[in-house]
């Protein structure tokens, strides 16, 4: 949003409070964007040079879940407090949604599971709050699930990503160019990822002349952060490292600066801070040129794999898969809540090298239902730590 001296932030609660250039946040109790029963959650936002436009996955009257939208001016009031319904017909929930504007009109995109897998759609929506496509557009219905989209607009076209499974082997990065009439220009996707173990949570943006997407990636055995530039004709133009670390990093996001320079962020599991024992997530940044850059794979490692949980969010059950590397070592799995909290421990045993799938019933140690919410799965095996969010719904 250059040229502005404020812009957004958005959570879980939809509250919204503006951050000045100094660093200073100017709303410190937040201004509430969303006063609708029940969760709305998992916000994404964008500006159309005179207003903001939020959008964010919406549980007003119960399941299932729904994608609702409003405009705010930059003075800070919402235009729109009752929220815009954007998908609201499927039989199935909505999640994760995600938004752009093309200099005319809105695209929000998100993971839609109205049939019996989950696949990306879109709509657009004007800048007078009006849904141009109520019923929704497909971005992709590929075989099995497409999970956790993002979209930016480039040009004269958006590109959208996400985690895509048709291999049925493992989770890689698709991506297709979407034009303003919100038609797809590549319906059998494009392939960003073309590597060994699972690319997850992709995100991207648009340096001027290549979107460049971002990943968590596993082909090394633990997870990193990798990176692709798509050209404006949909070809995979190069690939790079973001970091390469002994320790995980996930959740990566991304924005790009004057000359074309990307500041890429994302959580690390760390072990030391000043010298003293933590063993926490922190966020961490690293700034990238796409200048003359090739991709290295980094160094080889062999420590254990923990997988996003399906389904995810999940109402009853969910499946967790893992990965041991090592032979006879000792694994732990637990689950905490948001509050840092333990509430099961899953596996606390030694393991032989292979592939296990523990089912998690939503209950604590004691067999009680837990209320709905944001929870953390650990994996610890040997010296390696691994970490996925997991959403509960009632």
């Amino acid at each position: 949003m250059a040229g502005l001296s404020v812009w957004h932030l958005v959570w879980l609660e939809h509250l919204w409070s503006k951050v000045n250039t100094s660093g200073v946040v100017l709303d410190i109790n937040g201004i509430a964007i969303s006063y609708s029963d029940n969760y709305q959650w998992y916000p994404s936002l964008t500006f159309d040079g005179t207003n903001y436009f939020v959008v964010w996955g919406d549980r007003r009257g119960g399941l299932p879940e729904k994608i609702y939208g409003g405009r705010i001016n930059q003075s800070g009031t919402v235009l729109d407090p009752d929220g815009i319904p954007i998908s609201t017909v499927a039989t199935n929930g909505q999640y994760f949604p995600s938004v752009a504007f093309d200099n005319t009109n809105y695209l929000v995109v998100w993971d839609d599971f109205r049939s019996t897998t989950h696949n990306i759609m879109g709509a657009r929506v004007t800048t007078a709050g009006t849904v141009l496509d109520p019923n929704g557009r497909y971005i992709s219905n590929a075989a099995r699930d497409q999970l956790y989209p993002a979209i930016v607009f480039g040009n004269t076209n958006y590109f959208v990503v996400w985690d895509d499974y048709r291999s049925n082997i493992d989770f890689d990065v698709y991506g297709a160019r979407v034009d303003q009439s919100a038609s797809v220009l590549d319906p059998n996707g494009i392939l960003v990822t073309p590597t060994i173990n699972y690319q997850l949570n992709p995100a991207v943006a648009f340096d001027g002349t290549n979107y460049v997407i971002i990943w968590e990636d596993n082909r090394n055995g633990s997870w990193d952060i990798y990176g692709a530039a798509v050209d404006l004709n949909g070809t995979v133009v190069s690939n790079f490292v973001v970091c390469s670390h002994t320790n995980n990093e996930i959740d990566p996001a991304l924005t790009i600066g004057t000359g074309g320079q990307i500041l890429t962020v994302y959580s690390r599991f760390t072990d030391y801070i000043n010298n003293k024992l933590v063993k926490t997530m922190r966020i961490w940044g690293t700034l990238y040129s796409l200048v003359g850059t090739e991709e290295n794979s980094g160094v080889e490692r062999t420590g254990p794999l923990l997988l996003q949980n399906l389904p995810n969010p999940f109402e009853n059950t969910t499946m967790i898969k893992y990965i041991i590397r090592d032979p006879d070592s000792k694994v732990v799995l637990m689950v905490y809540d948001s509050q840092g909290r333990k509430v099961k421990t899953l596996v606390n045993d030694s393991k032989t090298a292979g592939e296990y799938f523990v089912k998690w019933d939503g209950k604590d140690e004691y067999k009680n239902l837990l209320p709905e919410g944001l929870y953390f799965c650990t994996l610890k095996n040997g010296n390696h730590y691994g970490v996925k969010k997991m959403i509960l719904l009632r």
